[in-house]
């Protein structure tokens, strides 16, 4: 009977370090994706703050009917942004611009130009969104 006693504590030890170090593993693996999640989080929070947009001039071409409008944008921030990645929606509705720059990044200080086509009516709202989220808002009237 002894010997019964300890072959079933031997399986039980023998289980519990199965799964204890099973365990483990996944927690580990969890723990190392929680801490990639939150060093992405801690950047993303440091490039928003570093972040800053501001329109600049804005020009109308075109008639009353169907217009442009040639908009400047300076990268006020102390960190470059990608041009290509800004958006930029006018009246409440993402437009597509086009970006009127050889360099895909615009540099801190730079300005840089969008060409929105068919436009009709006035006034607008400008919203232009950067790649880290930062946005900024601007009106356009005749």
């Amino acid at each position: 009977m002894g010997f019964e006693v300890a072959i079933v504590v031997a399986i039980f030890l023998v289980s519990g370090l199965v799964l204890g170090s099973s365990y483990y593993g996944a927690i580990h693996t969890a723990d190392e994706v929680v801490e990639d999640a939150r060093a992405d989080y801690y950047t993303l929070q440091q490039e928003k703050l570093q972040t800053s947009l501001a329109i600049g001039d804005i020009q109308r071409m075109g008639s009353d009917s169907s217009h442009s409008l040639l908009i400047d944008v300076t990268n006020d921030g102390s960190i470059s942004t990608n041009g290509e990645i800004v958006n930029l929606i006018i009246d409440g509705e993402l437009v597509s611009a086009s970006y009127l720059s050889p360099y895909e990044i615009i540099l801190p200080g730079e300005t840089v130009s969008f060409l929105v086509d068919d436009l009709s009516g006035n006034p607008h709202k400008i919203k232009i969104v950067s790649e880290s989220g930062v946005s900024t808002y601007g009106n356009y009237s005749n």
